[in-house]
């Protein structure tokens, strides 16, 4: 389903301006069938919407990325989290098109393709830690261009890659040295928020408090890498 829309299904712009696809929805309807009812829990989507409280729910953003996948850019990713008190405590993030899949439990580590590993970054290099993802409507221009400068000066640089869960991914594989987004919605943080937590990382919101699915943002790294990042977002 993913893989045969790639690049190919048709892009409108919904209300509030993001794009999305048929196959957006294809594939939230087919998560929604498969996960209603595991674990005692509902679920919440992006596109159909839904309630997240205390009680455990699934929350899935069936394709985090739209614009990208439907221009043929493999920057995209799936994104699944079962939370239960406002915490994630199960998280997965599919990225289709570069053949892996990064998933966790709460307690367990986290596992590529199935596989744990141990996250890791060579002779403490600092490479690329991320601070992209923050749509026009979150963030205004003026503070993102400042915070894009600061980060530059400390000689971090940014990757941008337009799917806030191939980011997070990313940073859990060590891939990036950390994420900073300002995404308020837990579909696109929660899965990830865990991802990070169980390869090592600090995770808290922008605020610098631990993840919820009520926070705003999200920020996750090393210690040192978090507590550059947060302190951009302290001082912006």
């Amino acid at each position: 389903m993913f893989r045969a829309g790639f690049g190919t299904a048709p892009a409108r712009r919904k209300s509030g301006g993001s794009p999305v696809t048929t196959v957006d929805f294809s594939i939230e309807e087919y998560l929604r069938d498969t996960l209603q009812g595991i674990a005692g829990a509902t679920v919440c989507g992006e596109e159909r919407g839904g309630e997240i409280g205390a009680e455990p729910a699934w929350v899935i953003d069936p394709i985090d990325g739209t614009a990208n996948f439907a221009a043929g850019n493999p920057m995209c990713a799936i994104n699944v989290a079962l939370v239960a008190n406002y915490r994630p405590v199960v998280g997965m993030i599919a990225l289709p098109l570069l053949h892996k899949r990064i998933s966790a439990v709460a307690g367990g580590g986290v596992l590529r393709n199935g596989e744990h590993f141990v996250r890791h970054r060579p002779h403490g290099h600092i490479g690329a830690s991320n601070v992209g993802s923050a749509a026009v409507d979150q963030v205004s221009a003026h503070r993102r261009a400042q915070m894009l400068e600061d980060i530059v000066s400390q000689g971090l640089s940014t990757r941008i890659t337009g799917s806030v869960g191939l980011d997070l991914a990313f940073a859990a594989e060590g891939i990036f040295d950390g994420i900073m987004n300002f995404s308020p919605f837990p579909w696109d943080n929660a899965a990830g928020a865990l991802l990070n937590a169980e390869a090592g990382l600090v995770v808290t919101d922008l605020e610098g408090r631990p993840w919820t699915t009520r926070s705003h943002g999200i920020i996750a790294g090393s210690a040192d890498i978090h507590h550059r990042l947060h302190r951009l977002v302290r001082e912006n």
